[in-house]
């Protein structure tokens, strides 16, 4: 019986999926390279989101060890219609989903405590945002071009932030 080696990634590689080459014979483990700023913060980049939508084509999860989701991460993925956002993530970068066409809704975890100036901007579809009561700052023209956006639902805990009377 031949065996098989197998090869564990350096730390700085995680697995964010799974990839069926051949129909019924297994999976085998995806593996994305993260860019480590500090030791506590990963940020997810560009390419890092690129390979995301390669794995869930329209559908991506992001994987709960990302602390930042960051500058154009996700900028002019019109294939993207739906993102979940983990717990993990504090910050959402400048222009991260800047023209996701197809984005429907996002609903932003408890975690986040920053939005950055157009993170959403340009998002033509997008009809419905969450915002939690962790949120404490939010840049300008977050959701500017958002022409489809009908509902903003601020927590009613949120310090700083509230949606009474659909404002």
């Amino acid at each position: 019986r031949k065996k098989t080696k197998i090869l564990f990634p350096t730390p700085h590689y995680v697995v964010a999926g799974f990839y069926n080459p051949f129909s019924g014979r297994g999976t085998v483990p995806v593996f994305l390279k993260m860019k480590k700023m500090e030791a506590d913060m990963t940020i997810l980049d560009e390419k890092m989101a690129k390979e995301l939508l390669n794995i869930g084509r329209n559908h991506v999860v992001i994987p709960d060890f990302v602390t930042e989701i960051g500058e154009n991460a996700f900028e002019d993925c019109e294939e993207l219609t739906s993102v979940v956002i983990p717990n993990s993530v504090r910050k959402i970068g400048k222009s991260a989903f800047r023209w996701c066409n197809h984005l429907i809704s996002v609903v932003i975890p408890n975690s986040v405590e920053k939005i950055e100036y157009g993170a959403f901007i340009n998002c033509a579809q997008l009809k419905s945002v969450i915002i939690p009561d962790s949120v404490t700052e939010i840049g300008e023209n977050v959701f500017h071009c958002c022409f489809e956006l009908i509902s903003i639902t601020v927590d009613k805990n949120n310090p700083r932030y509230d949606s009474r009377g659909d404002c």
